[in-house]
């Protein structure tokens, strides 16, 4: 992978920021968890892939993290150590950022306001193939929790309750079905073929009606279908229905392999997608 820097930053930053390449055979968990065809893609087209110091500048505040997790661990705690499984002839690789003896698995991210309050599925995933992990290595887990800075809180999120950082409970899976997940991820991975992401991977974002009034910025209401938002006008009044089309967020801002992506260039081209 090739790192740019176009904003002409400090060398420091741009050697920081450079990624380790995958290695055959071996999966990271995030990996894992994540899409299939994205990694696939990422693999087959590593040298090629090309990326700003400005766009992973917070995956460097996350590594930061993990540092000084590292270097004031308590006594009592495991703090970002590697563990391996074997599996259908495959290495999962994680690293946990804290566990301690009371049995409590702790994942730290940052992520934004926005997401407040919020469970992600990926989150859900890591952290209970984590505690696979850890229970592989013979650590029993109890209890999984994240850990969420808001990278973008400020004053006025106070005033509406939001605070700097919350602890966000991750329900456990039973080790039966974390064993089979993850067995699932491995062969979806392994395909010959993998699958084209999942609406919800890919970020999507539906096609919406808004009714709207003269004079007014904001939706009196938005709906999911044009016969809703025209049966809503009719009962409660607006001048006219608006139409918002969906988006595949990620597809189109986000994903490092789009342009190698068939699904992501029929995308980029306006072309209808299934």
């Amino acid at each position: 992978m090739n790192i740019t820097n176009r904003m002409n930053l400090p060398a420091a930053l741009v050697s920081a920021c450079r990624p380790y390449p995958p290695t055959p055979g071996r999966y990271s968990v995030t990996e894992l968890v994540g899409p299939a065809m994205l990694a696939r893609l990422r693999r087959e087209h590593w040298d090629e892939l090309e990326e700003d110091v400005a766009d992973r500048l917070w995956a460097i505040m996350g590594s930061a993290m993990h540092g000084l997790l590292a270097e004031h661990g308590q006594a009592d705690e495991l703090t970002e150590e590697r563990l391996t499984l074997e599996m259908e002839g495959i290495t999962v690789s994680g690293r946990p950022d804290t566990y301690a003896d009371d049995g409590t698995l702790s994942d730290w991210k940052f992520t934004t306001v926005y997401s407040h309050g919020e469970l992600k599925p990926e989150w859900t995933s890591q952290l209970n193939i984590y505690a696979h992990l850890l229970r592989a290595h013979g650590f029993p887990v109890e209890r999984a929790q994240i850990i969420a800075i808001y990278r973008d809180w400020s004053r006025r999120h106070e005033a509406q309750g939001i605070p700097h950082a919350a602890v966000i409970p991750v329900p456990l899976w039973a080790p039966a079905y974390a064993d089979g997940y993850l067995l699932g991820r491995i062969e979806a991975h392994q395909a010959a073929t993998p699958p084209i992401c999942l609406p919800d991977e890919r970020w999507e974002r539906p096609t919406t009606f808004a009714v709207m009034k003269a004079g007014r910025k904001a939706a009196l209401r938005v709906l999911e279908s044009l016969d809703a938002a025209q049966a809503w006008k009719a009962e409660n009044g607006g001048d006219r229905i608006e139409e918002r089309l969906g988006e595949c967020v990620r597809c189109m801002s986000y994903c490092p392999v789009r342009q190698f992506c068939e699904f992501g260039r029929r995308l980029a081209g306006g072309e209808e997608t299934e």
